[in-house]
């Protein structure tokens, strides 16, 4: 029995120290595990390990045991709040012999930035370090600050490497960084983190959380579909859920599409993503025809397979070249909270199917004022929206969103100044397809705060420069919304008399319904000037809507309640009186009521 108490008491110590698990939620780094190093150089903030280093030019680490060496694993979360360089990166140490993990030591590590921007993994032979898996460039920094990443590494007991990471932060789509094998070291000691560090702009903005070490957390998950993508009239690019094997993936016979279409003549894994693989078809796709793929025998890389008969459709597209205004732009977020993320939200107001490759944000003022919002082919259909941001990952924590696929991150996107700018979108070749120039004084002037609530375009059909086809988003949708319908939004065209009011009652109290009262007009002769008076029911003159203004044939003003002096008009009846005068001194009056309602 004694025998026995000792075996165990010498076993538990052992798988104890084999696995490393640490989220920081008690506060503290110093028990359980408990951390050493430049200890006065960190802390623990809201339940992550932040760094606390106001020295530049700094190199700075912390490390805790650990055994996990061999079929191994190791997981963890990491926020960057800059932009990382050749003298901003961290190392993570999976491996190590030695406690100092910033001096000699044998081990491996993963470094995230340097001169490429990218997560690559490192041996360290003493002082030589050794690239063994080249990571893509730009992958450490999607933004120029509230960089989210989740990191995933896995070593089998044939020491095969693989480099996996999620720059969502989510750890809900990872990508393959590359897979190695290499047998140096197959044990361990320590794992830690290495900060190298320069100015002031980088101090204490190294964020660190949900720590896993340890054996090899198996996956039982079989892998699915996640998109589907026809790049030509005979490539299609197939996305799963996660890396796939080479041999089943490259099998042309584990896929068929219908429509007489049948096999792929190829299918090819991808060389850096091993969850895409590439299908070409001899017989070509229909433009505008919807086709299904059944595909079978696809095994994930713990043998997963996926589920027999899985089936999803596609449908390939041949985009025409956009002029200007097939695509509006139809929201401006761009006085976001702190932190946040401003959004650029298009609308494809054109009867056309367009390419995004072709539309770029661009920048008159600077020297390479092209911003490319999709590298690779992104089809934009009639009637739809995208909102392009920096941060993806952002603009959902902070927003409603309808369709997850309507958001796009262009870690290049230009910045735009919050009290007014110019937003411009154009072709490579220049030509201009919509621009805004905003003011912030466009927005709801009753509203306490302007941080982080969107300008909204009322009429795709009405002129961009126009401020009262522009409105603040309402309240009751979180003051944005992005990459779906705007909550102010006027798709009205009038009654096809000369003047109408629509609707007769509005209530402007931001709940996004009937915030705004629009006057339409429609005359069939061109060259007419309007000015438009808004009076309360006892004949005072409340706002002046428009002066002066040169009209098209068709189109209309919008009122938002708000008087000449940016107070909110009492409830109660109001007239419009509209006068109109042509370039031959005809003259027309017209007056029109309506009723600003609210709660009482």
């Amino acid at each position: 029995m004694k025998k026995l108490l000792l075996t165990l008491l010498l076993i538990v110590p052992l798988i104890a120290n084999a696995q490393l698990t640490d989220n920081f939620s008690d506060g503290d780094f110093t028990s359980n595990p408990a951390w050493s190093g430049d200890v006065s150089k960190w802390q623990v903030n809201n339940g992550q390990l932040q760094s606390n280093n106001n020295t530049a030019s700094d190199v700075f680490y912390l490390s805790t045991p650990s055994t996990a060496a061999t079929n191994a694993q190791w997981e963890f979360f990491i926020k960057l709040d800059f932009s990382t360089s050749s003298n901003n990166y961290v190392d993570i140490y999976l491996i190590s012999d030695s406690a100092n993990v910033k001096g000699s030591l044998n081990g491996y590590f993963v470094r995230m930035g340097g001169t490429p921007d990218e997560i690559s993994l490192y041996r360290k032979d003493a002082l030589t370090i050794t690239k063994i898996i080249d990571g893509v460039d730009g992958r450490s920094q999607s933004t120029s600050s509230n960089n989210l990443l989740k990191i995933k590494v896995k070593r089998n007991i044939t020491n095969n490497w693989i480099l996996e990471d999620d720059v969502t932060g989510s750890g809900n789509n990872y990508f393959t960084e590359g897979i190695v094998n290499d047998g140096t070291y197959t044990t361990s000691n320590y794992f830690g983190f290495v900060i190298t560090q320069s100015t002031a702009t980088f101090f204490n903005r190294h964020y660190f959380d949900d720590i896993y070490a340890g054996p090899i957390v198996q996956d039982t998950i079989a892998p699915l579909i996640s998109s589907l993508n026809a790049l030509t009239d005979s490539l299609l690019d197939v996305k799963f859920s996660e890396s796939v094997d080479q041999v089943t993936a490259e099998t042309t016979t584990n896929y068929s599409v219908n429509n007489s279409i049948g096999n792929p003549s190829t299918a090819t894994r991808d060389v850096s993503d091993l969850s895409l693989v590439h299908l070409v078809f001899v017989s070509p796709f229909v433009n505008g025809t919807t086709n299904i793929i059944t595909v079978n025998n696809i095994n994930d890389l713990s043998a997963n397979p996926i589920v027999g008969n899985t089936t999803a459709t596609f449908t390939f597209y041949n985009p025409q070249p956009p002029m200007p205004m097939d695509i509006v732009i139809n929201e401006v977020l761009f006085h976001p909270q702190s932190g946040g993320s401003e959004f650029v939200e298009l609308y494809n107001a054109s009867g056309k199917v367009l390419d995004l490759k072709d539309v770029f944000l661009y920048d008159g003022s600077v020297s390479n004022p092209y911003y490319t919002i999709s590298a690779s082919r992104h089809i934009f259909l009639p009637g739809d929206y995208i909102a392009i941001t920096r941060n993806v990952t952002d603009i959902k924590s902070r927003y409603t969103i309808l369709n997850p696929n309507s958001l796009l991150q262009v870690a290049s996107m230009q910045t735009y100044l919050d009290a007014a700018d110019t937003v411009t979108i154009a072709t490579a070749t220049g030509q201009i397809l919509d621009r805004l120039v905003y003011s912030e004084s466009w927005q709801f002037p009753l509203l306490n705060s302007f941080l982080g609530v969107s300008l909204e375009r009322l009429n795709a059909g009405r002129a961009t420069h126009d401020q009262s086809n522009w409105h603040s988003a309402a309240e009751s949708v979180g003051f944005a919304t992005p990459g779906y319908k705007n909550s102010q939004n006027d798709n009205t065209t009038g009654s096809g008399d000369e003047i109408s009011v629509d609707p007769e009652i509005f209530s402007p109290d931001e709940d996004g319904h009937n915030d705004v009262v629009n006057v339409h007009y429609h005359f069939s002769n061109a060259g007419n000037v309007a000015n438009v008076l808004v009076y309360d029911a006892k004949g005072r003159l409340i706002r002046n809507l428009v002066n002066n203004e040169l009209l098209g044939n068709d189109g209309s003003f919008a009122w938002d309640g708000v008087t000449n002096a940016n107070d909110k008009a009492r409830i109660g009846m109001y007239i419009f009186y509209i006068e109109v005068f042509d370039i031959n001194g005809d003259t027309k009056n017209f007056k029109k009521t309506c009723v600003l309602g609210g709660k009482l």
